[in-house]
């Protein structure tokens, strides 16, 4: 529903020109997105190697690809106030990188090539390592050097100037080539270098893993069902091991998966061995980067990031008051849509209410609405967040009509607020993002429709409250479905509702009503209301729930704390 489009100011860190003894020449330092001081965020700033002084445009482009895509990934995109994001421009000499026509001992296919580089990147960990798709650095120190010219530089993404498939991570440094879609696997590389998670694949060949159980928090060694790191997040019924190769470890076509891609279990093959070594579900962005994360990484990116967040603020639109739709004919109901920008700090999220088509309202019509409209950063200091709206009355064959009168205003920090024009008024509020809700996935099981079998055509409506605030919305927007066959699972990837915490005897309440749509008569797959509230020890420590039932199955995950408010 929403995005996020990203201003950017230059800072005047150092002067240009700082050239170094290897040739480097840094250039300038750009901020992308500011969300509040470097002592309290995450600081990733982005450089490139074998980018000549002629190729900085380039540059610029793949790190906005790069931004665009992590900023976007879920859960991500509703935490971004845990990051600041900068941008250090560096000259190289010549363009490209070092390639090598062995590696550990063994032939690559490439030929020999050495380019004088600004950070010295190269293959085969920077000429010195035995795997050759291991993209780094011979010297540490070239990179966070120009690093260290951006305000802060917790961790240091460099994008190196070549199309061949590589990337590596090593402390806070992570290298990737640009290759095609190399936004997907710059999520994945930061999967390691920011939340210290295990790559999920094994390499093509017998391994069997002896070692000690690993650190990391998405992989095991273990197949017994107490100790595992992600015990509280299984199915009553779910098996430990949940799938294994068993005898097929020798074999080179390990086989296919054969439980729903949302269930939570142990799959033998992670972390480079085929067995031995168990995930926590059969994909994850850390196995395939073209993959939402897994619910196990998504806990853990929730975790590291909540204590980065900003007091961001959300904002709610409760009311809409249509008095005039200026469609003179043929008077009647209007179909009324609204798009709006929400603007803080150097964040602008745009969107659109309904989703999807239009709402009919008669003239003087007023109707209650209650929708998420988005989350922003809180303001910086002596500053305010502010909105954008354009509110429309579409019309056909003339052209949409516009009512009077556009609006650009500033918001409150908390409370109510209300835009009043000549032909309507827009009420709301905006209000602590406390308690972030989000709906992961949806497993259908059985879409009720006995006519045609096939793909159901989904939707879900749903309400979250806090006791004082509720919000509703539908997935997918407007009046879209989405084809979800029987026993198929589908990203949902949403950010349900942002509100304060209850307060004195209030809980967070859920509604969800899961509809198969049909030509005569929609169909109910299952609906229910859940609470939480007073003891329950959610946002910090369990993160993910599965609501699993007879006919449908869905996974949320739930940002802040719920302590009661006296």
């Amino acid at each position: 529903m929403n995005a996020l489009r990203t201003l950017v100011c230059v800072l005047g860190l150092a002067a240009a020109g700082f050239v170094r003894a290897d040739g480097g020449e840094f250039l300038d330092a750009t901020t992308l997105l500011d969300s509040g001081d470097p002592a309290q965020k995450i600081d990733l700033v982005f450089l490139g190697d074998g980018f000549t002084r002629d190729q900085q445009d380039l540059f610029n482009a793949k790190v906005d690809l790069a931004v665009h895509e992590f900023l976007n990934a879920h859960p991500l995109f509703a935490l971004r106030s845990a990051f600041n994001i900068h941008r250090v421009n560096v000259a190289s000499p010549e363009s490209g990188t070092d390639k090598f026509s062995s590696c550990g001992g063994e032939s690559t296919g490439d030929s020999d090539q050495q380019r004088r580089t600004a950070m010295d990147s190269g293959y085969c960990a920077g000429g010195g390592g035995t795997v050759y798709r291991c993209m780094l650095t011979s010297n540490d120190a070239l990179a966070l050097d120009f690093a260290a010219r951006a305000p802060d530089d917790n961790i240091v993404i460099v994008l190196v100037n070549d199309s061949g498939h590589g990337g590596c991570a090593r402390g806070p440094l992570t290298f990737f080539t640009i290759e095609d879609d190399f936004e997907e696997m710059a999520v994945h590389e930061m999967g390691h270098a920011i939340f210290g998670l295990a790559d999920e694949y094994q390499y093509d060949k017998e391994d069997t893993y002896t070692g000690a159980e690993p650190t990391q928090p998405n992989v095991t060694r273990e197949t017994s069902r107490d100790a595992l790191k992600w015990a509280d997040l299984l199915l009553a019924d779910t098996a430990v091991p949940t799938q294994a190769h068993g005898t097929a470890c020798s074999v080179s076509n390990l086989p296919g998966r054969a439980f729903p891609e949302d269930i939570i279990g142990t799959f033998e093959g992670a972390q480079y061995r085929r067995c031995a070594l168990y995930r926590p579900e059969y994909f994850c962005r850390m196995r395939e980067s073209q993959r939402a994360f897994c619910s196990v990484c998504r806990r853990q990116i929730i975790r590291t990031l909540l204590p980065k967040l900003s007091v961001d603020q959300a904002i709610r639109f409760t009311e809409l008051l249509i008095r005039d739709d200026e469609d003179p004919w043929p008077r009647g109901e209007g179909e009324i849509y609204m798009n709006y920008d929400l603007r803080s700090r150097d964040t602008t999220v745009s969107g659109r209410w309904p989703g999807g088509g239009e709402s009919s309202f008669d003239d003087d019509e007023s109707k209650t609405i209650n929708v998420a409209a988005g989350i922003v950063p809180e303001p910086a200091a002596g500053a305010s967040a502010s909105i954008a709206l354009r509110v429309r009355e579409d019309d056909w064959p003339d052209g949409d009509d516009s009512l009077e009168n556009d609006a650009d205003e500033p918001l409150p920090a908390s409370g109510p607020f209300t835009i009043d024009k000549p032909d309507y008024r827009l009420s709301g509020d905006v209000q602590p993002a406390q308690l972030r809700v989000l709906f992961d996935t949806m497993e259908i099981k059985d879409d009720h429709d006995g006519f045609f079998r096939g793909a159901g055509d989904i939707y879900v409506e749903y309400t979250v409250s806090n006791g004082d605030v509720t919000v509703s919305g539908r997935w997918p927007n407007g009046d879209d479905t989405v084809g979800i066959n029987d026993d198929e699972t589908e990203q949902m990837a949403i950010l349900a509702a942002a509100i304060p915490r209850p307060v004195g005897d209030n809980v967070l309440t859920i509604t969800t009503k899961v509809m198969d749509q049909d030509t005569f008569s929609d169909d109910e797959v299952g609906s229910e209301t859940f609470t939480f509230g007073g003891d329950t020890a959610f946002g910090t420590t369990q993160v993910v729930h599965q609501r699993d039932r007879s006919d449908y199955r869905l996974t949320l995950s739930v940002v802040g704390a719920t302590q009661i408010i006296p």
